[in-house]
């Protein structure tokens, strides 16, 4: 019998350990998306507020004295990789000449 009651306890204390050793990870595990739900919410932040743009070369002031382009500032602030394109509008002012048959070749390229 008390073999079989230090058995008992023995494998009762494993339990405890192992069971300590999961709440132990698991509160690790908290503690880690709680910091990145903290640092989504800060990027959510700065990406909601107005972003002072020159109207001239499109660059972003990032603090009182240093402006970066919009490129390098969506990089810096998200994951998004920024791809250039023109659109018609554009294509039509810059490039009259040619406007029309590229936008028709981009329509068969569509299909």
């Amino acid at each position: 019998m008390a073999y079989q009651n230090s058995q008992t306890l023995a494998v009762t204390a494993t339990l405890l350990g192992v069971l300590t050793t999961v709440l132990g990870m698991l509160k690790v595990n908290q503690q880690r998306l709680e910091k990145e739900l903290n640092q989504t919410k800060d990027e959510l932040d700065t990406m909601r507020e107005l972003l002072p743009m020159c109207s001239w070369c499109k660059r972003i002031r990032i603090d009182d004295d240093t402006w970066q382009s919009v490129e390098d500032f969506l990089g810096a602030q998200s994951q998004a990789q920024v791809s250039h394109s023109m659109c018609p509008d554009c294509l039509h002012k810059y490039f009259p000449e040619m406007a029309d048959s590229v936008l028709r070749e981009l329509e068969k390229e569509k299909k």
